[in-house]
């Protein structure tokens, strides 16, 4: 079973509070529903007077408290409380005095309260130099004892976001006309978009709304994508329904939203024709992909948030992707340079006839204004929803 995490705080304070930030940390199933919120208040991030103290309330189901964690004053080692429901202390926390994760897991005992007893642990996990260097997307174990109340399972993976608010995250640094969340897309040529896989769209029950992670070219996850979509035009207009797409970040951060309106899938009249509108943040528009006819071959114009045009992108004429991938060609307006590509993987046989899952690679000059990167991820939805999605 996997469970998903969204950070429910707005853009200003993430900006001005940075890692001290108070926030909702909702933790979603498999199936959408929301099992565990995490509550943080506001506090300063010093922690020389107790009531600057950082905590965290963890509740399961949401608005039922189970427990809390509370961090502890130490003047060397960084210590925390797990508390119940009742705030009666249960267990500790305790990590090591310096919390450099460099080549080495770091971590963080949990300890029986008289401090004797090791009953588990967090552990900060060691990712290598490019991704500890370049990004806040740090990977944490947790281990504890297998009969061990489910409440104080759930209070430790609360104590596990905290810990990586306060020892690791990062405030962002601010890039000159970069829209805040975009700021890796400027160390990277490539991105991966994989379709999730829906075993109830296999089966032919649901129409489901569609769900992506998007990687860099070592596998690793730098954002999320979800589409919403109303259900009934999920059947009623199949692959050419509007769509609202918003990707977040590692921590739940939304930073871009995509927003496709209802247009007939013939493209025989401008009219017709596929458009979608790419805000990054939400709310500030960077720039349009737009279709434009041609009689045989797909093509679509990147125009920026004045719907200048900027750059092209020209398809294959024949669209099967039999054994092979399909490239999608970007290309400057006179389309004599082909600056990168959007590519659609060949999945396998199974894959391909049964499901919907589909996997995109994207490429693109290091040095290409991050705007335009995020366009062309979002050309590569449009693409797949087009060509490539199937009438439930």
């Amino acid at each position: 079973m996997q469970l998903g995490t969204l950070e429910d705080t707005d853009c200003c304070t993430r900006n001005c509070c940075g890692a001290s930030r108070p926030f909702t940390m909702r933790i979603i199933d498999n199936m959408g529903q929301e099992v565990i919120t995490l509550e943080r208040p506001l506090r300063c991030d010093s922690c020389c007077c107790p009531c600057c103290l950082q905590e965290i309330e963890v509740h399961a189901p949401p608005g039922v408290p189970v427990g809390y964690v509370t961090q502890t004053w130490h003047p060397c080692l960084p210590r925390f409380t797990i508390q119940n429901e009742r705030r009666e202390d249960v267990l500790k926390i305790i990590g090591p005095c310096v919390v450099c994760s460099c080549c080495a897991d770091v971590d963080f005992e949990i300890k029986s309260l008289d401090e004797e007893t090791i009953v588990g642990k967090i552990s900060k996990q060691w990712t290598g130099f490019v991704r500890e260097a370049f990004t806040d997307a740090d990977n944490f174990g947790i281990q504890f004892p297998l009969d061990l109340d489910v409440k104080m399972k759930a209070v430790m993976l609360g104590a596990c976001f905290l810990i990586s608010m306060i020892q690791w995250m990062q405030t962002p640094g601010i890039i000159p006309n970069c829209p805040p969340g975009l700021e890796y897309l400027t160390q990277i040529n490539q991105l991966l978009v994989c379709q999730r896989f829906d075993l109830l769209e296999v089966l032919g029950c649901f129409a489901t709304s569609k769900k992506y992670e998007v990687m860099n070219n070592q596998g690793h996850r730098i954002y999320y994508a979800e589409e919403r979509s109303n259900c009934f035009l999920r059947y009623l207009c199949g692959p050419s329904r509007p769509f609202t797409m918003t990707i977040y970040d590692n921590v739940g951060h939304d930073v871009i939203t995509m927003h496709r309106t209802l247009r007939s899938s013939c493209c025989w009249r401008n009219c017709y024709v596929q458009k979608l509108k790419v805000e990054a943040p939400p709310g500030e528009k960077i720039g349009y992909v737009y279709q434009y006819f041609h009689p045989f071959l797909p093509k679509f114009k990147i125009k920026n948030e004045n719907k200048e045009d900027v750059m092209k992108i020209r398809g294959p004429c024949m669209l099967s992707s039999c054994l092979t991938d399909l490239d999608f060609n970007l290309l400057s307006l006179d389309e004599e340079i082909v600056l990168g590509k959007i590519s659609k993987k060949w999945a396998g046989f199974m894959r391909e006839l049964f499901t919907n899952a589909d996997k995109f690679g994207i490429q693109f000059p290091l040095d290409l204004d991050v705007k335009i990167k995020a366009l062309m991820l979002g050309a590569s939805f449009l693409i797949d929803y087009m060509y490539f999605e199937h009438w439930p």
